[in-house]
């Protein structure tokens, strides 16, 4: 892969960010605990909900780091909190929807600044997208707050949320539209 600036020269991934997709791995792997907890369609719900909500913020940190390698000390530090964030919602994964929905959300929230913080950083400017990614923890902030129905609801909303935006409204400026989704699957 060449860089951004049109050198020949190849980019290779660091250490750091394999270190990062080991985490994820491992999140990843925690979803595996909500299915065995509850083995039917309630359990494979909650674990498809999970899976959209991850792997919407991984996708985007896959995205960011092809585009902003993390070859300086800031940039380093930032995945490393990043990951941490990762490891704990690793962590609150196999109870999500009960009492460590407020940790889910919690991680969530450092997981979507910190990749707020690295976007602009690289002089991506605050968006639309990035301020709709904001809206997320707080939907999941509320549904670890409220019971029954309501929290089923707020789990629902926020996977259409984060999947659909791309498929109805590009922020301006953006070169994403409906043929393309913000983490580039092209899924829209």
């Amino acid at each position: 892969m060449a860089p951004a600036g049109g050198s020949d020269e190849e980019l290779r991934v660091s250490t750091l960010e394999l270190f990062f997709d080991l985490v994820f791995v491992f999140t990843i792997t925690q979803l595996a605990a909500v299915l065995s907890h509850q083995p039917n369609l309630v359990g494979l719900a909650k674990m498809a909900l999970l899976l959209g909500v991850i792997w919407w913020m991984y996708g985007g940190y896959a995205w960011l780091t092809n585009t902003v390698p993390p070859n300086r000390t800031p940039v380093r530090v930032l995945l490393v909190l990043a990951m941490i964030a990762y490891l704990v919602l690793a962590l609150s994964v196999p109870r999500a929807f009960d009492e460590d929905g407020w940790v889910f959300a919690g991680a969530y929230l450092v997981i979507i600044a910190v990749h707020a913080g690295l976007f602009v950083a690289q002089g991506g400017g605050f968006n639309r997208a990035l301020a709709g990614n904001l809206v997320i923890p707080v939907l999941l902030l509320v549904a670890a707050a409220v019971p029954g129905p309501v929290r089923w609801a707020c789990w629902v909303l926020v996977p259409v949320l984060l999947w659909g935006r791309p498929c109805y409204r590009a922020p301006r400026g953006s070169r994403f539209g409906p043929r393309t989704s913000s983490n580039g699957t092209g899924l829209c």
